[in-house]
């Protein structure tokens, strides 16, 4: 609910936003809102443009970082993968008849890796390079 609250006063107009947060002001100082921190503990808080500003700012950071967390994740799960294509490809190999890049495409195809050829190619090298650097 507060989240659909900031969103509505992040797209006000300029002059919307003055009289809504002045309207804010005036419930705050009726209800007795104060400060929160030691300093600011018995002064009442006015709200400015700015403290929408940092709010707005607050929420972006919070939402970037949770969609980074995801990337994160998801890249982990591409690595373990093409390491996984790469030795899977190291053991097969020896005793193949196939070229190096039609073994690559069809060491990824059967193990869940890329289907395309080019793709699953750069998978598997990219496996063995991380390989290399373990």
């Amino acid at each position: 609910m507060a989240d659909k609250f900031k969103e509505i006063l992040w797209n006000l107009m300029p002059e919307q936003k003055a009289k809504c947060l002045e309207d804010l002001n005036r419930v705050l100082l009726k209800h007795g809102a104060k400060g929160t921190s030691t300093i600011s503990g018995s002064v009442s808080h006015q709200l400015t443009p700015d403290d929408l500003k940092h709010a707005r700012i607050g929420a972006d950071v919070r939402r970037g970082g949770a969609s980074a967390a995801e990337e994160s994740w998801a890249l982990a799960t591409v690595r373990e993968r093409n390491i996984k294509l790469a030795r899977k490809y190291l053991k097969d190999r020896p005793g193949s008849d196939l070229s190096d890049s039609e073994l690559k495409k069809q060491v990824s195809v059967n193990n869940g890796g890329p289907r395309s050829r080019s793709a699953a190619i750069e998978a598997v090298n990219d496996g063995l390079r991380r390989l290399k650097n373990k």
